[in-house]
């Protein structure tokens, strides 16, 4: 508990902590939004900043951090490093968190998300406060029904990678989609990520090796030829 309300001192804009005792879990928490209220919860400790002797923070206790920041003591001096997300968490069309204990802010710290009914996720459904502070989305939802014909009718919101298109004639197929340039929607039929089977390849390396024993010189050139076409991805 002691801990908890150290961190919440030396951590800027914290105003209370919230003490879960049954998970050694602590929530160092700042304002609460006029919107929302308090939740009673079993087990748990809630305890503003204010009432404890600012003394528990040691060296930090007078030191002030920007938003996001936190006072840590490093070779003897006091400096600020980055702590947690200050900016608003992102919204995510169509998504709901799925953190049993809301949203967390705390850096390199992803929250899980799950689609809404009739849509389904492109991703990993995550957002993370990453290293840098920054929120990273790795994930959106589309609807379930929907096939797009090419890379602009895939959401604004949606991540670059490959994903399956349906044109007006012909079959499927995979492409990678760019959401980053100018807006995004641009596609490519280049698909240059892809996966392949261990044992596949361990199958056509034994099958060159052997190659050298049996073959001729001219012929093991064309496997070995193969081989590195079939490293290569191209197509």
């Amino acid at each position: 508990m002691l801990e908890c309300i150290r961190e919440c001192f030396v951590t800027s804009q914290c105003m209370a902590v919230n003490y879960r005792k049954n998970w050694k879990l602590c929530d160092v928490l700042g304002d609460l939004p006029p919107d929302k209220n308090l939740r009673n919860e079993l087990g748990s400790i809630y305890t503003k900043v204010s009432t404890w002797n600012k003394a528990l923070a040691g060296a930090c206790a007078d030191h002030q951090c920007q938003d996001g920041n936190k006072c840590e003591k490093k070779g003897g001096e006091l400096m600020c490093t980055p702590a947690y997300c200050s900016d608003p968490a992102p919204e995510i069309p169509n998504a709901t968190c799925i953190e049993e204990f809301g949203l967390y802010r705390s850096r390199g710290v992803g929250n899980q998300f799950k689609c809404n009914k009739g849509f389904k996720v492109i991703g990993n459904p995550f957002v993370v406060c990453n290293e840098n502070v920054e929120w990273k989305i790795l994930f959106c939802c589309i609807e379930n029904t929907l096939k797009p014909m090419d890379c602009g009718d895939i959401p604004a919101q949606c991540s670059s990678e490959v994903y399956t298109i349906y044109p007006k004639t012909g079959s499927s197929f995979d492409v990678y989609c760019d959401m980053v340039t100018e807006s995004g929607g641009w596609t490519s039929d280049n698909v240059t990520k892809f996966v392949i089977d261990a044992d596949f390849v361990l199958k056509v390396i034994t099958f060159v090796i052997d190659a050298v024993f049996k073959f001729k010189s001219d012929y093991i050139k064309k496997i070995a030829a193969a081989f590195v076409f079939l490293k290569s991805g191209c197509s």
